[in-house]
């Protein structure tokens, strides 16, 4: 693996942390997260992974 490879693995596991802790909130109804609903969630989850897809092939990855 390169380490540009490496680096955007590293992005996904960070976003898929940070989507489970989404989520999470949501479903819980904890901190300011608790406004969102569900769809919205999804919304903001695929809209990162589909940004940081859209970053990684733009550079070449």
């Amino acid at each position: 693996m390169t380490a540009h490879e490496l680096r955007y693995a590293h992005y996904y596991l960070r976003l898929s942390v940070l989507s489970t802790l989404l989520f999470s909130c949501t479903v819980l109804n904890l901190g300011p997260l608790e406004q969102l609903t569900m769809t919205q969630s999804t919304g903001v989850v695929i809209a990162l992974f589909t940004m940081l897809t859209l970053a990684q092939s733009l550079k070449g990855g």
